[in-house]
């Protein structure tokens, strides 16, 4: 199916082939949450077989339970976000790839993390500063660009971060000491609620519009609460009682910030010819 799209999505130089308001248009739009999600799932799998997954607690696993096949996967889930997210700039992103676009920078922003904390050998800290500073400026620019081009697209932009970020969340709970593998796969159902939300946006009227955004909010708010739970039990003695206000804050500034931009600039768009 993601293949499909991506194939539907680089037919056409001119974008006839994903007509706007039309329901293609909104699937390919929903789908880079649902394979972040997948992908983040399929990456935990590679560790620890579902079968041994401990729900409701922390999954103790050797790492020399990882197999190379089931990380193919999340590799290519992940190849696949960023390589949307290009097709999208290469037709000066059409509607449908604003959430690419995003999905894609937050996927590569993700695996620098991870690099940074498994391997961090690889790269110096230095560049990868630059790097990151390179990608949050584009994603500013491309959430910029989207504000100064209509209010859907910026709320494409702010649903694509909030989906990806709250999902992100999730997996940080695997991380050692919580080892909350049952909450990291929850990424692959969150990916498809974030998609149902997408899909929600582009076919419905205003009001579902702006529920789908109050319902975004709602859940990732949700999620980093459940995070900082999970944080504070696992590590009594961590003292950055103001931590999940910061990730509070990037998610909302996130999924938020792009259409509040929209709406203030909707009187200085010039007019366009009919």
């Amino acid at each position: 199916m993601a293949l499909n799209a991506l194939r539907l999505a680089a037919t056409s130089d001119r974008d006839s082939a994903v007509v706007e308001g039309s329901l293609p248009e909104a699937l390919l739009a929903a789908l880079p949450p649902l394979l972040y999600g997948l992908a983040l799932s399929a990456f935990l799998l590679g560790f620890v077989p579902l079968s041994e997954v401990v729900f409701g607690g922390p999954t103790r696993y050797p790492v020399t339970r990882l197999t190379l096949t089931p990380l193919i996967l999340p590799g290519l889930l992940g190849t696949m976000l960023v390589v949307g997210g290009l097709i999208g700039a290469r037709r000066r992103l059409p509607r449908w790839s604003y959430t690419w676009a995003t999905g894609g920078v937050v996927t590569v922003l993700f695996a620098l993390v991870l690099v940074g904390d498994e391997l961090p050998y690889l790269i110096s800290p230095t560049i990868d500063v630059l790097i990151v500073l390179a990608l949050l400026g584009l994603l500013a620019a491309v959430a910029l660009l989207a504000a100064w081009r209509g209010w859907v697209e910026a709320g494409l932009v702010g649903l694509g971060f909030g989906g990806t970020f709250a999902t992100a969340v999730l997996f940080f709970a695997t991380a050692a000491p919580f080892s909350r593998t049952d909450v990291g796969l929850m990424s692959a159902p969150a990916g498809l609620f974030f998609a149902a939300i997408i899909v929600a946006f582009l076919c419905g009227r205003s009001v579902v519009r702006w529920l789908a955004l109050a319902l975004t909010g709602m859940v990732s708010v949700w999620i980093i609460w459940g995070y900082r739970a999970i944080l504070f039990a696992g590590m009594p003695s961590f003292s950055d009682a103001s931590f999940h206000w910061r990730l509070l804050g990037i998610a909302m500034a996130g999924l938020l910030g792009p259409p509040v931009l929209a709406w203030l600039l909707e009187g200085r768009r010039p007019a366009v010819a009919t």
